[in-house]
């Protein structure tokens, strides 16, 4: 059994999060969502994720500064 790719999703827009996380999940990836910038940082360094998708414009921390914190780990 092959293990599912991991996606760490971060956007702070709940009607858009649900939708798009729960189509991830529907076709066989592991989903964990943030709702902030702050929160996306902490989850990111406790795990291994194959791919981030970010939001630009969220709350605590825009999604440029997630990444630039995230580059190279």
């Amino acid at each position: 059994m092959s293990e599912k790719s991991r996606i760490l999703y971060v956007e702070d827009d709940e009607t858009l999060s649900f939708v798009t996380k729960d189509n991830l999940e529907l076709n066989g990836y592991k989903v964990d969502h943030c709702m902030d910038g702050e929160s996306a940082v902490e989850t990111f360094f406790h795990n291994s994720y194959d791919l981030c998708i970010l939001d630009v414009m969220l709350p605590k921390m825009d999604g440029f500064a997630v990444a630039e914190k995230n580059k190279g780990h």
